[in-house]
């Protein structure tokens, strides 16, 4: 009724507090519109702020690291054969990680040299690799890792962070002692590697199919995969296989980095 007047039984407009009633509204939503406005604006540069002075690290890791990882890893060198290894990934422009005999860095020293110019990792893989020797007791063992490690940091003024097991962790010589050599190299700041893909190119009689169907096998129901091959003179098949091995987890987007850049590295049975 406030809007309307009664005179001689009829109601007619009050147009003044019409008028009046609209502007109010009028003035009401122009001050709700500012206020938006202003927090729109306030909101906006806040935004800005934070972006640009957010620190790198801060940025979420799945957003750069979407990109699925491998991690090619060569046991028994250096060979004869190695520094064609290294053309293959030098032209691919990826790196690897090498498990390391000791009396061949000896006999090669200039292809560890190489190695490790072209920001490829090494590692140990004792140094003589005879079971009967590097086996037969924890004491034995780590003496002889230790030779390959104090090998390269003397020779090279490297000092490595992996050690591999010949023929892996779950063999049956270290049974007795695993734990008590694991933690004595821990102390080291030393991690044991194995593998969860591999070309079973160091048994029977390997050829270039058998090797890259061996690793087709695993390498894409595994994530992070770590592919075992061996860098031996006497099996040219391995060396044969690289480069369709390394163009298999290209074309599959993959990335390639050496082992200790991994989250965790690969043990049996994780």
């Amino acid at each position: 009724n406030r809007f309307y007047d009664i005179q001689d039984g009829k109601m007619t407009v009050n147009k003044k507090k019409t008028i009046c009633l609209a502007g109010l509204t009028l003035l009401t939503a122009a001050a709700i519109l500012g206020l938006e406005r202003k927090q729109v604006k306030r909101y906006t540069e806040t935004l800005s702020v934070n972006v640009t002075t957010q620190p790198a690290s801060a940025v979420p890791t799945g957003a750069a690291t979407s990109q699925p990882v491998v991690y090619l890893t060569f046991d028994d060198g250096p060979s004869r054969l190695t520094q064609q290894y290294l053309d293959i990934l030098k032209k691919h422009d990826i790196p690897a990680t090498f498990f390391l005999i000791g009396q061949q860095v000896e006999e090669m020293p200039e292809v560890v040299e190489r190695e490790l110019k072209e920001g490829h990792e090494v590692g140990v893989h004792t140094y003589t690799h005879e079971s009967c020797d590097i086996y037969q007791s924890c004491e034995a063992y780590y003496e002889d890792v230790h030779k390959v490690k104090d090998l390269l940091e003397e020779k090279f003024r490297y000092r490595p962070k992996l050690w591999r097991f010949p023929w892996g962790s779950a063999n049956c010589y270290i049974r007795s002692y695993k734990e008590e050599i694991v933690e004595r190299l821990h102390e080291e700041k030393m991690e044991f590697a194995d593998w969860n893909v591999s070309a079973e190119d160091s048994v029977g009689h390997p050829g270039v199919e058998s090797i890259l169907a061996n690793v087709k096998k695993d390498a894409f129901r595994v994530q992070d995969p770590v592919v075992l091959m061996h860098d031996s003179g006497s099996n040219r098949a391995t060396l044969d296989s690289l480069e369709a091995v390394i163009t298999m987890f290209e074309e599959k987007g993959y990335r390639f980095q050496t082992l200790s850049q991994r989250k965790t590295c690969c043990h049996f049975g994780e």
